[in-house]
């Protein structure tokens, strides 16, 4: 349909009222951000198509957005999906300018020490969907920091916990055990 209305922003929420045009169009190396959302241009069909991905009930509670460096990951995110997002309905964290490891980044977004079990924080999660009414989505940025070799097992680490703490819910879209899914 929206091919045939010719409009790549059918079915999109519309951006915030407070996004304007910046006064530049073009930010040259730097990533889009919230601010530049009304001239990030191109990816709307992407961007229509993992909004779908998210909001299908269907959908696996975890999604990994990938490509290679530079290709506008962040901006993809930054200025197309998060500014459609209800702010109380997205978190945010970037690993490469965060000092802690991505567990201790997602413990730290529901008040969970870093030695917290999976299992704690899935009740979190749910508990914070419940009392919102909406789905929490969490992004994380940067993720492929966690692939270098001086991470030091990070990427295996949160890979297993996450995996632990999502696995009820893995269970229930496929009938499989997290095991049988690679993250």
């Amino acid at each position: 349909l929206s091919i045939a209305a010719n409009d790549s922003t059918w079915g999109l929420p519309p951006l915030p009222n407070d996004i304007f045009l910046p006064d530049t169009p073009f930010s040259y190396f730097q990533s889009y951000g919230r601010k530049d959302a009304r001239i990030f241009w191109g990816r709307n069909h992407d961007i229509r198509d993992f909004f779908q991905t998210l909001n299908t009930l269907e959908g696996n509670p975890l999604i990994l957005l990938n490509g290679l460096s530079g290709v506008g990951k962040s901006s993809f995110l930054n200025a197309g999906i998060l500014p459609r997002l209800c702010e109380e309905q997205s978190i945010y964290l970037n690993l490469r300018s965060s000092a802690v490891e991505p567990w201790q980044a997602i413990c730290q977004v529901f008040d969970l020490p870093p030695e917290a079990e999976p299992a704690q924080l899935n009740q979190c999660w749910l508990e914070w969907e419940k009392q919102k009414a909406l789905p929490l989505f969490i992004f994380f940025d940067q993720f492929e920091q966690l692939a270098y070799p001086e991470s030091n097992g990070a990427l295996n680490d949160f890979c297993e916990k996450i995996g632990a703490a999502l696995e009820e819910r893995i269970r229930g879209l496929t009938g499989e055990s997290a095991e049988a899914i690679k993250l």
